[in-house]
């Protein structure tokens, strides 16, 4: 992670399989939904569970087999660095609609022996 103002860790349980996306260039991303468990709990002692959508780019030099996001599918516990991206789409009525999106740059699989996970 190059920018430490721009990072965030992410630890949770991938909702489904990631889904790529390949272009004509060769690069590839893949977009994946993580559900992590809020370290709060409401006034019943119930912490709820937050899905996050995240991306990743691979550019079209890394081969399959150092593809890091074709190992884990739907169900995998993973911790995920990312950073936060804008997106700014126009809208017809000529409006600009800003949506912020995580992006992932490193992804570690299985749980980890951490204490700060228990809630």
């Amino acid at each position: 992670m190059n920018n430490p103002n721009n990072y965030a860790i992410l630890r949770g349980t991938l909702v489904r399989d990631p889904k790529f996306y390949e272009y004509k260039n060769g690069n590839k991303s893949v977009t994946m939904k993580i559900a992590v468990k809020n370290s709060w709990k409401n006034k019943d002692g119930e912490s709820g569970t937050q899905y996050i959508p995240v991306k990743a780019n691979i550019n079209a030099s890394v081969s399959d087999n150092k593809n890091p996001f074709l190992l884990v599918k739907g169900g995998d516990f993973v911790t995920m660095e990312v950073s936060l991206r804008n997106k700014v789409n126009n809208a017809e009525d000529g409006n600009k609609h800003y949506q912020v999106e995580a992006y992932c740059e490193k992804i570690s699989f299985g749980y980890e022996n951490n204490t700060d996970l228990e809630t």
